[in-house]
C-alpha cells in the first residue's frame, strides 16, 4: 500500500509520455486526475478524491520545473536527402542470401541505384528502389519473410560531436511520434541516420525534422 502522493509520483514516473505532458504544460490536470483515479486506488487501497490527485499532480508538476532531461537538448542537422518509390524486403540469413545480395548490390551499383543491407542474427533486410524488385525475385531461391513496398527514405547527416548526446534521436522521434507518422525502419553510420516511412509520409516527415532541427551548424 503506498501513500497518495507515492503512487501518482510513481504513476507519472514510469510513464514517459506522462512526464513530457507535464514537463511540457500539455495535460489538463483534471482530466489527468479522472483518469488515473482507479490506479490510485488500487495502489493506495483507499477511497480518493480526484480533487486530492490533481493538487498532487500540480505539487508533482511543480517540482519537475527546470529537471528535465530534454529541455535543454538541441542539436543541428547540416544537410538531408530524400529517396523515393523504394521497397524493402526481408529474407532468412543464409548463405545464398547473402551470396544473392552480393550480386543484386553488383548489379545496382552499375546503374547508380539505391541499395541497402540491414543483417541481424536470423534476417537481413534489403532496401532498393522499387524497379529492382523484379530482378531481386528473379535470383532469390527463399521466399521472402516480408516485402514493404512503397517506402520513402529520409537520409540525416548529424556532425560527430552528437554521437555522445543522450536523447538525441528520442527528441526526433517523439517530433515523428506527434504527427502519427509510423517509422518502418531505421539505418544508421557513425553521422548519419536514415528513416524509412510510407511513400505518403516522406513529405511531412521531411517538413517535421527540418522545421525542427535545421540550423546553421558551426
Amino acid at each position: 500500500m503506498q501513500k497518495l502522493s507515492e503512487a501518482i509520483k510513481d504513476i507519472v514516473e514510469n510513464n514517459t509520455l506522462l512526464q513530457m505532458g507535464m514537463h511540457q504544460r500539455l495535460l489538463n490536470l483534471s482530466q489527468l486526475g479522472r483518469f488515473i483515479l482507479p490506479m490510485i486506488k488500487a495502489r493506495t487501497e483507499k477511497t480518493v478524491q480526484t480533487s486530492a490527485i490533481v493538487m498532487g499532480l500540480s505539487r508533482l508538476q511543480s517540482d519537475f520545473k527546470g529537471h528535465d532531461n530534454f529541455a535543454d537538448l538541441e542539436f543541428a542537422i547540416s544537410n538531408m536527402t530524400v529517396h523515393s518509390d523504394l521497397l524493402a524486403v526481408t529474407w532468412p540469413n543464409t548463405k545464398e542470401v547473402r551470396q544473392i545480395i552480393n550480386t543484386l548490390h553488383g548489379r545496382v551499383a552499375k546503374s547508380g541505384g539505391y541499395f541497402t543491407v540491414s543483417q541481424g542474427i536470423h534476417e537481413i533486410t534489403v532496401i532498393l528502389d522499387a524497379a529492382e524488385y523484379k530482378a531481386a525475385k528473379a535470383l532469390a531461391t527463399e521466399k521472402p519473410v516480408s516485402v514493404h513496398p512503397n517506402l520513402g527514405s529520409i537520409g540525416i547527416t548529424l556532425k560527430q560531436n552528437y554521437l555522445d548526446t543522450p536523447g538525441l534521436f528520442f527528441l526526433m522521434f517523439q517530433q515523428l511520434y506527434f504527427q502519427n507518422i509510423n517509422i518502418i525502419e531505421i539505418a544508421s553510420t557513425a553521422n548519419e541516420l536514415i528513416l524509412y516511412v510510407n511513400k505518403a509520409d516522406v513529405k511531412l516527415t521531411f517538413e517535421t525534422v527540418y522545421n525542427r532541427f535545421i540550423q546553421t551548424v558551426e
